[in-house]
Order: C-alpha cells, then sequence, then structure tokens
C-alpha cells in the first residue's frame, strides 16, 4: 500500500490508525450491505419450497453465485489491507517501545 506516493513502511502511526479505521468501517459497511444479504439470497433460493409459485432458474442462482463471489473477493481484498496495515501499527509499536 502506498499513500501519496510512500510506502506503508513510511507512515506515522497517526495516518496508520487512521487507514484501520477507515478499513474497518468499510469492511463492516461491506459486510453488513453487500456480503451478508449476498449469502441469505444465495441460500434463500437453495432452500427447497413446496409453495414456491416460479422455479428457481439456474441463471438466477448463478447470477447469486456470481454476486456472492464478487462480495467475497472484496472482503478478502479489505481484509488483506487492514491485516496489512495492522501489521505496520504492531511494527511501529515495537520500534517505539526498544
Amino acid at each position: 500500500m502506498t499513500l501519496k506516493g510512500r510506502p506503508i513502511q513510511r507512515w506515522t502511526l497517526r495516518e496508520l490508525l487512521n487507514e484501520s479505521q477507515r478499513l474497518g468501517r468499510e469492511l463492516t459497511d461491506h459486510l453488513n450491505t453487500d456480503y451478508m444479504p449476498s449469502v441469505r439470497e444465495l441460500a434463500r433460493l437453495l432452500r427447497p419450497h413446496r409453495h414456491r409459485k416460479v422455479e428457481v432458474t439456474d441463471k438466477s442462482i448463478a447470477n447469486a453465485v456470481d454476486k456472492q463471489q464478487k462480495a467475497q473477493a472484496y472482503t478478502t481484498e479489505l481484509t488483506n489491507q487492514l491485516e496489512e496495515i495492522l501489521k505496520a501499527i504492531h511494527s511501529h509499536a515495537d520500534r517505539e517501545v526498544r
């Protein structure tokens, strides 16, 4: 990751903390608005239902799977970025203590 052209190792502790907070908020928002709804929708489509008036098409399931895979990929990307920031914070704090 870079911030204004600087590698993450050169960020100040304040910049690292601010970015970790931003990524945490973005991850929480994504999980609540995209990821979990896509999981619930896919589960709903795959659940057998006797009183369903219209059969679920393969295309509907494929679209739901595609949406869930995209949400999963973005979740992984955000998690990896947050992990990188948190490791940098740990490293920065470790240097300060020593």
